[in-house]
Order: structure tokens, then sequence, then C-alpha cells
């Protein structure tokens, strides 16, 4: 199989698009690199380029954030191991409920 321009320019995208969920996932979200790949195979096709685009604005900033550079994104990640043990807990379920985001 051989692409033309535009399938390997497309293909280039797709691998930039799952490079960057992957990322977010493991190194933000903190999932198995197993489970990451699985679910951003799903998601690479369908999150809009806006959405993509903060995604990686996000994960850029959490590298340079200073002070404290990386160490809240250390907190999130111990808490996450701790709360619920993979699912969302009644007490974080409420809380994003009361909260202005919902």
């Amino acid at each position: 199989v051989t692409l033309t321009a535009e399938g390997e320019r497309r293909a280039q995208l797709l691998d930039i698009r799952h490079r960057i969920l992957i990322d977010f996932l493991c190194n933000v979200l903190d999932l198995d690199s197993q489970v990451a790949e699985k679910v951003a195979c799903g998601m690479e096709h369908c999150v809009d380029q806006e959405a993509l685009e903060r995604i990686v604005c996000f994960v850029s900033f959490t590298k340079k954030r200073q002070p404290g550079g990386m160490e809240w994104l250390k907190e999130f990640r111990k808490f996450m191991r701790k709360c619920g043990a993979g699912k969302v807990c009644r007490e974080c379920l409420e809380e994003y409920q009361q909260s202005d985001g919902y």
C-alpha cells in the first residue's frame, strides 16, 4: 500500500492526535499505558480540533507551570490512586455537582 501525499499528511495528523491523547491520558490522568492506548484509539477519531488544541495547551501549561512545577500534578495522581480506585467516588461527584462547573 502506498499513500498519496494527502494520505500521508492525514496519517501524520492522526498519529499526532494519537500521541497527544496518549500523553494526556497517561501523564495527566495517570491511566495505565495499555488502557490509555485503547481510549486514545477511540478518542482520536471524534475529538474535534478545538478540544485537541486545548488539551495540547493544558499539557503544555502543566509542564511549564511555576512555582511548584509538576508538584500539583503529582498530588492529583496520588489523589486519583486513593479516590475510588478507578471509580468516581461519591464525595467527588457531589462536590462536582455543587460546583459552578455543573
